[in-house]
């Protein structure tokens, strides 16, 4: 009796576990590298960048605010904001299609997306 009870903690346990190690690595292998930083002010993108190509950009925002964006080495990141928490600030570099950096007080949103060319910013 008792080794079926030792049994079924231990499947408790470890298929859990391997379920997650399972995701975690299918998330590392299939993971894609970004093409462009699409920026967006307030829900709408605004302007668009090579993640190929090192700048630093100044944006402001409506209520006064602004971040400093960073494009370096193919990886992205805010080097300093007028955002009272600098969550975005502290946010790690990014540079894989999908991953986002937002910043609450400045309505300000910066992603990484895979594309051929540029979007398309006309109305």
């Amino acid at each position: 009796m008792k080794s079926k009870k030792l049994l079924a903690d231990l499947l408790i346990i470890f298929i859990p576990l391997a379920l997650c190690a399972g995701y975690m690595l299918w998330v590392y292998f299939t993971h894609q590298a970004g093409g462009y930083v699409c920026v967006e002010q307030d829900g709408v993108q605004t302007v668009s960048y090579p993640l190929n190509e090192d700048r630093e950009i100044e944006l402001k925002s409506q209520n006064g605010g602004y971040n400093l964006l960073v494009i370096k080495d193919g990886k992205v990141y805010i080097e300093s904001a007028s955002c009272p928490d600098k969550i975005c600030v502290n946010h790690r570099k990014i540079g894989f299609e999908g991953e986002r950096i937002v910043c609450l007080p400045n309505r300000l949103t910066v992603r990484i997306a895979k594309q051929e060319k540029a979007p398309d910013l006309t109305p």
